[in-house]
């Protein structure tokens, strides 16, 4: 079962998931993926397969906001005084815990499909679990 499909499923307040949230997800595991400045494979797969799983109900067809996502990624990665404020941000379209903890083990996961989690991705992750309050 892939997490993002755990992220809509697997939480008893999963019906109040909404598009907004699945939003801030990918635009999470984009900026992971970006982190290390090597897409893997795998990581790619992970994203693609898993917002396959659900419905995407966006004005902004997948692959455009996939697009739309890895400027906006870059571009933070690209100018680290943008990070805290991408982050609050992405934390705020999450809302509630559950919704931030299920993207915290899903950013976990990906760093995990390549089977190569650098220092970049666990730097990224531990700020992640600071910023969302769960560790």
């Amino acid at each position: 079962m892939s997490f993002f499909k755990r992220f809509l499923d697997d939480h008893p307040e999963a019906g109040s998931r909404d598009q907004v949230q699945r939003e801030a997800l990918v635009d999470l595991l984009t900026w992971l993926m970006f982190i290390d400045k090597y897409i893997a494979l795998p990581e790619q797969e992970f994203i693609e397969n898993g917002i396959n799983v659900q419905n995407w109900h966006s004005l902004t067809p997948f692959d455009q906001f996939i697009q739309e996502s890895i400027t906006r990624a870059r571009k933070v990665i690209s100018n680290e005084g943008r990070t805290a404020g991408y982050l609050a941000d992405i934390r705020t379209r999450l809302g509630d815990a559950s919704a931030r903890l299920a993207a915290y083990d899903a950013c976990v996961a990906l760093a995990a499909a390549d089977g190569d989690e650098v220092a970049a991705e666990s730097a990224f992750i531990a700020n992640v679990a600071r910023a969302f309050s769960v560790c």
